[in-house]
């Protein structure tokens, strides 16, 4: 009983000083618009340090372990998060140059499921731009994000697991006369590793969806050519095409690869001086012996409701590569809504599925 007050002791007092964060945030933000100071001024860029605190509730946070050492269920916990970082931003004519850097060390406090804390870990994300002659006729854009989290870029595996990411893009905008008119190649190359977090699989489950143990079947590299088109009809709207081709493959040998293509044209752009609407739809192929095709398109609304607040809303279905479960052999792709996955495996456990 001690130990447990003194962890909601200490939470209490993590929410205290993210409530005292933001406060102090805020009015930092008012006077630095007021004096026209943004960040702190180094050479020609500007340092923005910066610390979130959050406290999240999670009602499927894992598999932990119960008195006989499986279980069956996931279980809720309340997660907080520490996050110091920084974001350097050295803009020029010639070279844009941004990076970004944070670490996040997640807590599971164990007040709603005893046991929850050995799946307390660290994680971090750094992002890396460099943009070249952004405002001439031809530009060149390089980026580079690296992150280990828990938040896995595979729509198919499930909780417990750490992800080791890292992609590289680049981009190459041409805008022929005026500008109105922009054509941009791109290529990505990413890969990513995994491994488990803490805490059990699903009693009798094998596969990653469930499974820790099985995540590094998972580990793939990803290479995703593509084109963008855009066509700026009005100042502040366009008309756009999107297409992209990933090749995806996996390290063990034993998972279907996947040659997934996508096309989507629309509108992206101000309808009225505060609604912003993106609105795109098209076709998600997968040309690889797995097969499988399906509809795909985003929907998105942004009312401006002022200069610093506003009210976004949004609808996405597309199609993402994934590594099949020990049940589905032949699955290359899936159809991915939201959080909802739909497709022809076993769904990842606490996701609602559609066939």
């Amino acid at each position: 009983m001690k130990r447990l007050g003194t962890l909601r002791g200490l939470w209490g007092l993590a929410v205290l000083l993210a409530v005292a964060a933001g406060d102090r945030a805020l009015a930092q933000d008012s006077l630095s618009k007021e004096s026209g100071a943004n960040g702190l001024k180094i050479g020609e860029g500007r340092l923005h340090p910066f610390l979130d605190l959050e406290t999240r509730y999670d009602s499927a946070a894992g598999f932990f372990p119960s008195g006989n050492g499986e279980t069956t269920e996931l279980s809720p916990e309340i997660i907080q998060h520490f996050r110091p970082g920084f974001r350097l931003e050295l803009p020029a004519s010639m070279l844009n140059l941004n990076v970004h850097g944070a670490l996040d060390y997640v807590w599971y406090t164990g007040l709603l499921t005893p046991g929850s804390n050995a799946a307390s870990h660290l994680q971090g994300d750094a992002v890396l731009g460099a943009h070249f002659n952004s405002d001439g006729q031809v530009a060149l854009e390089i980026d580079d994000t690296f992150s280990r989290s828990d938040q896995t870029h595979n729509a198919a595996i499930g909780t417990g697991i750490l992800s080791l990411y890292n992609e590289v893009r680049g981009r190459v905008p041409i805008r022929p006369g005026g500008g109105a008119i922009e054509v941009a190649p791109r290529l990505a190359y990413a890969v990513e590793f995994f491994q488990p977090l803490g805490g059990l699989g699903g009693a009798g489950c094998n596969d990653p969806t469930c499974s820790p143990t099985a995540v590094s079947t998972a580990d793939y590299n990803n290479l995703r050519p593509g084109l963008d088109a855009r066509w700026r009809f009005l100042p502040k709207t366009a008309v756009v095409l999107e297409s992209d081709f990933d090749i995806r493959n996996y390290f063990t040998g034993t998972n279907p690869n996947a040659r997934l293509l996508r096309l989507m044209a629309g509108i992206s752009g101000l309808v009225s001086p505060k609604v912003t609407v993106v609105a795109k739809a098209g076709w998600g192929q997968n040309f690889a012996a797995s097969g499988g095709g399906t509809f795909i398109t985003q929907l998105e609304g942004t009312y401006l409701a002022s200069q610093t607040a506003n009210i976004k809303a949004g609808y996405l279905r597309t199609l993402d590569p994934v590594a099949p479960t020990a049940s589905s052999a032949t699955t290359g792709g899936t159809w991915r809504v939201g959080r909802c996955s739909v497709g022809g495996w076993p769904p990842t456990p606490g996701w609602p599925t559609t066939t």
